[in-house]
Order: structure tokens, then sequence, then C-alpha cells
């Protein structure tokens, strides 16, 4: 992936910022064309700053993940077992393509 030259001009260059903002975008296209396996893979000329892209990129996907945690918890009982149920009558390929649009925390995939 070779970062856009208008975020380089963003940024004043190649940043963990411009990276990650980068990345987003490729991200966002892939699932706009109903890829959702994808694998992210940063690379810079230096360690401490791709070790700071991927640190800032999975606090983002973190915080996701959180905001769809809060709002399931905000749910009542009723409609959170609602959820469940529709979910476990899924055929299991249908859950399964579930699962995989679904951001998952690192370390579980």
């Amino acid at each position: 992936m070779v970062i856009e030259k208008e975020i380089l001009k963003k940024y004043n260059g190649v940043t963990p910022e411009a990276m990650v903002e980068s990345a987003k975008r490729h991200i966002d296209l892939l699932r706009s064309l109903d890829f959702h396996q994808i694998k992210v893979s940063i690379k810079a000329s230096d360690v401490p700053r791709t070790v700071e892209a991927y640190r800032r990129l999975s606090f983002g996907e973190r915080q996701q993940l959180r905001d769809v945690y809060r709002r399931f918890n905000r749910l009542s009982l009723d409609q959170q077992e609602n959820l469940r149920d529709r979910f476990r009558r899924m055929p299991p390929q249908q859950r399964q393509e579930l699962r995989d649009r679904t951001l998952r925390p690192p370390g579980r995939r």
C-alpha cells in the first residue's frame, strides 16, 4: 500500500497518523466491495513508527467495538435475548458471514 499524496500533504510526510488514515481508507474500500475478511499489514522504514501506527489502528478498532457493546447493553434484556435468539436460529453459513463482518478485538481471531 502506498500512502496517498493528499494524506502525505495533510500530515507533512509519512507519520503513524498518515499510515492509519491510509489503511482505513483501503479497509473501507474493500468493505464497500463486500470483502470482509481483511488482514492489514503496515510497514515503515523504522520500527517505532510501525509500532505506533499499529497501536493507533488497533485503538480505533477497539473504540468501535466498545461502541457496539455499549449500544447492545442499552437495549432492554428482552431485546438482547431476541437478538441472541435470532442469531442462534440463523443458518451456520449466515452466522459465519455475520461474524466475518463484525469487528473482533485483537487476539480473538
